[in-house]
């Protein structure tokens, strides 16, 4: 897990956030997938705008239509700011389901 957002591909994004034990997470096409009943996060990678300074990050989404519907998305700068979002919402959508690796 040593590699950076810079130099990370769809399938480095997979074995990062897996690496997480947080929950099981799969590849669909660019996106990387976390996925309960009505519910999943989705992360993927992008690059911010040059006008706010540019550079890659991980995008975070997920959506919870357990009861009406809640979504959100975000991009993080850092691979620790993702765990941290990764962790928090797998909490919340009751898709943790494992131990969490020190981050």
């Amino acid at each position: 897990m040593s590699a950076g957002i810079d130099e990370m591909g769809p399938k480095e994004l997979l074995a990062w956030a897996n690496g997480l034990g947080i929950c099981r997470f799969e590849l669909d096409g660019d996106e990387v997938r976390c996925e309960g009943r009505n519910v999943e996060i989705r992360l993927d990678l992008g690059e911010f705008s040059e006008s706010i300074g540019g550079g890659r990050f991980v995008g975070f989404d997920f959506e919870d239509e357990r009861d009406g519907y809640r979504a959100g998305s975000m991009p993080c700068r850092t691979l620790e700011e993702a765990a941290e979002r990764i962790e928090l919402r797998a909490v919340d959508l009751g898709l943790y389901a494992g131990q969490v690796m020190a981050f």
